[in-house]
């Protein structure tokens, strides 16, 4: 088993990116696949698989209550029984995932496919989510993978094409996408990912048709909504723009998605300068959830100067940008 070590990155307020990928694996539908897989287990199971099951069992059930904590404590339990369950890496795997540990979620998938290399879902956990940290050629390959088991599958075929996408290889990613809105002509998913293709190459009137027709087949598809956002904006309709930008947060599908919206709402604030309600959304800035968070290396108390008075005591200023971003900010 091998881990992929991802480099933290020194940017903060980054540009917001189209959002396209589909899926999860925390899911109530990827849950209840493997509970389903658990229950097919238990009555042949002799007493140590049995203990291993009721484990997973536990975790699954903590995993459907957002309870990842306790999710992972049970299925690092089932390990201890039974190190060699690829059920019990692949459950692990989606802990860690969702709790943004990624180092070990990826090490844990890896394990789950070692085991399982015919389980094509964990093939498809991890292709998503090393997508999701720019392992793009990685994505590809286990995408494929699962492609060739399940032909036609509208969110592997989908995150296909945002991967190909990614890699401005965006003749591929639409011809991807092209014969199954053919035959999957409802689904909102698809054209939502067409529209990214299209934006990222600076086509803006066309994205906009495309995100339309997915909010017309869903209405509450916020990923939809938040990249109409970000093409109505350098359209010139600033107003209607932040009002999609607001509409897209309760619909956000996880915790890293509600970070980044929220993200995108205080640079459009800013950039309208709308200074003082942009910059208290700006704190969004230090949310764990996005990858490009700020971290202060100093192990110490922030200073909050709506509670806290500085008489008599030091306090540490720290830069968080570059001059040039500090300057823009200015």
């Amino acid at each position: 088993m091998s881990a992929v070590t991802a480099e933290d990155t020194a940017a903060h307020a980054p540009a917001p990116s189209a959002q396209g990928i589909a899926g999860d694996a925390a899911s109530p539908e990827a849950i209840s696949r493997l509970s389903k897989s658990l229950a097919r287990g238990t009555a042949k199971a002799v007493k140590t698989e049995r203990k291993t099951l009721e484990l997973l069992k536990s975790s699954l059930m903590a995993i459907r209550v957002d309870d990842f904590e306790r999710a992972t404590k049970k299925v690092l339990e089932a390990l201890k029984v039974d190190e060699t369950s690829g059920m019990a890496w692949h459950v692990l795997a989606i802990c860690q995932e969702k709790q943004n540990r990624f180092g070990p979620a990826i090490v844990a998938y890896e394990a789950a496919l070692k085991l399982l290399p015919d389980h094509t879902d964990i093939a498809h956990d991890l292709g998503r989510l090393a997508q999701r940290l720019g392992y793009l050629d990685i994505a590809e390959k286990l995408l494929l993978k699962f492609l060739a088991a399940n032909p036609g599958h509208i969110e592997a075929t989908n995150n296909l094409a945002c991967v190909m996408r990614d890699q401005n290889r965006y003749g591929d990613a639409i011809e991807t996408l092209r014969p199954l809105l053919q035959i999957e002509a409802d689904s909102p998913v698809l054209w939502n990912t067409l529209g990214t293709v299209l934006n990222d190459q600076g086509r803006l009137d066309e994205a906009l048709t495309f995100f339309e027709e997915a909010l017309r087949l869903d209405p509450a598809f916020a990923k939809a909504r938040y990249n109409r956002a970000n093409v109505r904006r350098p359209l010139g309709d600033v107003a209607g723009a932040i009002e999609d930008m607001e509409a897209a947060l309760p619909g956000a599908e996880s915790r890293y998605e509600v970070a980044m919206m929220n993200m995108a709402r205080a640079l459009m604030l800013m950039g309208e300068a709308r200074i003082p309600e942009g910059f208290e959304a700006y704190e969004v800035r230090m949310d764990p959830n996005l990858p490009d968070a700020m971290h202060v290396a100093v192990d110490a108390p922030r200073w909050d100067p709506a509670t806290e008075s500085v008489a008599g005591k030091r306090v540490l200023v720290v830069g968080e940008q570059g001059i040039a971003d500090e300057l823009v900010f200015s």
